[in-house]
């Protein structure tokens, strides 16, 4: 009987006073293999690190979405008064402050790209990502009301006439306005918001309390929606306008949500004439208010004296040589202290 080894099923148990003499595994693979788990782990980390690097245009976008798609399906309601979706504005901006920095509106994106507090190559990247986000905020209320929608219009999807329902999710022109009206009307309010978010946020102001600027952005755009929203229903945000125009194109209200009561062609208006008055309210802004803010306190002590450097020398008058008036001798074995004049005496 063989006692070189116990087997117990697949595992074997080698006794230690009867063991083979060759070596049940190999030491030198175990090491290659080792190192080749490290250098599989280390390429790991490096192509995660390069992924993560290729892909962080998309982390400050895409909180973007969220907040965007709540405002869409709160604003967009058969109710034609201002929703209360103006309400949700303080939680939707408060949501995006720490990565998306509060983009909410190409508008906005447009003016922080102005300001070089956003890169430029971001830029079209917050559209799309806020239009997309309009795009599915209007596809979410049209399955939520589709029942009314179809009851009101008694299923013919209409842009004009009694029973249209194109103005629940894109803004149309009241009858009386022009087009170029209506464009003044889309820069002026443009204007002013962005004048009022960059007067709310900009520190050398007499600021409000920190915390509650979500809370001022909210009560600023209800009052530019009541104040302002009589001719074309104060879109002020080319994604808030485009993304669910795009949407009633392709859920059966065809090309007529391009074009206006008289032929016209009104898109366009609330699409481009908020980026004009965004760039009108950044530059009003900045020569009628930020140019003209005094020096800050760390600016002036920088203007004034300048800071050393680490490591530098300070500038102390250290003296070239000095003067010992006493002078130690040994006299007799003993030290004595003598003047200066006296040494050699």
């Amino acid at each position: 009987m063989n006692f070189g080894s116990l087997t117990a099923g697949p595992f074997l148990f080698p006794v230690p006073h009867l063991a083979p003499s060759f070596p049940l595994w190999d030491t030198n693979k175990i090491k290659g293999q080792s190192q080749t788990a490290k250098g599989i782990g280390a390429r790991r980390s490096e192509a995660q690190r390069c992924f993560n690097q290729q892909e962080q245009w998309l982390h400050q976008p895409t909180p973007s979405i969220f907040p965007v798609f709540l405002a869409i399906t709160s604003r967009c309601t058969p109710n034609p008064e201002p929703s209360w979706g103006c309400c949700l504005a303080p939680p939707l901006i408060t949501s995006t402050l720490s990565l998306a920095g509060g983009h909410l509106n190409p508008a906005f994106s447009l003016t922080m790209c102005l300001l070089n507090q956003c890169p430029w190559w971001k830029m079209p990247i917050f559209c799309a990502v806020q239009v997309l986000a309009a795009f599915l905020g209007a596809g979410t209320v049209y399955a939520l009301y589709y029942d009314a929608i179809h009851s009101y219009s008694n299923g013919t999807l209409a842009v004009t006439g009694p029973h249209e329902t194109a103005s629940i999710f894109a803004t149309y022109p009241a009858p009386y306005l022009s087009l170029r009206n209506g464009f003044l009307d889309q820069v002026l309010g443009t204007a002013v918001l962005v004048v009022s978010i960059l007067a709310i946020t900009d520190a050398r102001n007499k600021r409000i309390p920190p915390g509650l600027e979500p809370l001022a952005v909210g009560l600023l755009v209800l009052s530019l929606s009541l104040a302002m929203g009589a001719n074309c229903s104060c879109a002020i945000n080319p994604a808030r306008d485009l993304g669910p125009r795009l949407f009633t194109y392709v859920a059966g209200w065809g090309p007529q949500v391009f074009r206006w009561v008289a032929g016209h062609y009104w898109w366009w208006v609330p699409v481009l004439a908020p980026l004009v008055g965004a760039a009108a309210g950044t530059a009003v802004y900045q020569l009628g208010v930020e140019i003209h803010h005094p020096p800050a306190q760390d600016e002036e002590e920088a203007l004034s004296t300048e800071k050393p450097r680490r490591g530098a020398e300070k500038d102390v008058e250290t003296p070239v040589y000095a003067v010992n008036m006493y002078a130690e001798t040994w006299a007799d074995g003993n030290l004595e202290v003598l003047p200066a004049g006296q040494r050699g005496k």
